[in-house]
């Protein structure tokens, strides 16, 4: 009951529920204009594992979007005699892969600041006889600073086991965690050192390190270096970004809200 209350006052505070571009893990709360696409291609690649996450979000207008997730598909050992592994066992978290939903709302406060607030929902599509579901909910404070060309979020989050794994949030047994991400254009608009962080020693208790370029007004992509946190059970590993950005025009930083 507790952890419900929770989820509901996170998609409350900000009045609606949400979708996601993101940093490397944390959303950044861009929102898709309305009648756009966004597509973001993620894959991971440790020693051990390589893994892939797609996004797909849709602009609804007034700060809308809503969106579907594939989430950890898993390839071991991708040097040598790979294969794809699932974890369906919700006794032993994460699991995955995941098919989820994801929405999101923005409410602007300024031209320089807007809370955002959203949520993925979903499950273990490969066996409807023994469905997983996961839940991540966020709210975020959002906010750009022009002079520096510097986009700052930071804000607040849930999940449940299944999402994330075990292990704390951030002090003790708290449910909630912190995340924070920056993106700081370096050269024009078209390279951009990008650095997010999710608190917590569970399976994405982590700080990645990277940079963004845009190739074309449409299309850029990110690449980083994930460090778990202390005692976190996150994978240290290298994460190649691709996305497809409005798959019309890329937001100018003058313009991103």
């Amino acid at each position: 009951m507790i952890k419900l209350i929770i989820v509901i006052l996170l998609i409350y505070f900000g009045n609606y529920i949400f979708a996601q571009q993101s940093f490397f893990n944390v959303p950044n709360s861009h929102i898709t204009d309305k009648g756009e696409l966004f597509f973001q291609q993620q894959s991971n690649v440790s020693a051990k594992i390589l893994q892939f996450n797609e996004t797909l979000c849709y602009g609804l207008g007034k700060g809308f979007e809503i969106g579907i997730n594939h989430l950890g598909l898993t390839l071991n050992t991708p040097f040598r005699n790979p294969y794809f592994i699932a974890n369906y066992d919700y006794t032993m978290p994460p699991i995955f892969p995941f098919l989820m939903l994801n929405a999101q709302k923005a409410i602007h406060i300024n031209d320089n600041m807007e809370i955002a607030t959203g949520i993925l929902l979903g499950g273990n599509m490969a066996d409807f006889n023994n469905f997983n579901e996961g839940i991540y909910a966020f709210t975020n404070f959002a906010s750009k600073f022009e002079h520096t060309k510097t986009w700052f979020v930071g804000g607040i989050y849930y999940a449940n086991k299944n999402y994330l794994g075990v292990g704390d949030r951030l002090f003790g047994k708290s449910p909630i965690g912190i995340q924070l991400g920056i993106e700081q254009f370096i050269y024009r608009e078209k390279i951009s050192l990008v650095i997010d962080y999710i608190s917590g020693v569970h399976d994405f208790g982590e700080s990645t390190f990277g940079f963004s370029y845009e190739f074309t007004s449409s299309f850029n992509m990110s690449v980083g270096y994930q460090l778990p946190n202390p005692n976190s059970n996150a994978n240290q590993s290298l994460i190649v970004e691709f996305s497809l950005n409005r798959l019309t025009k890329r937001k100018s930083f003058s313009n991103a809200k």
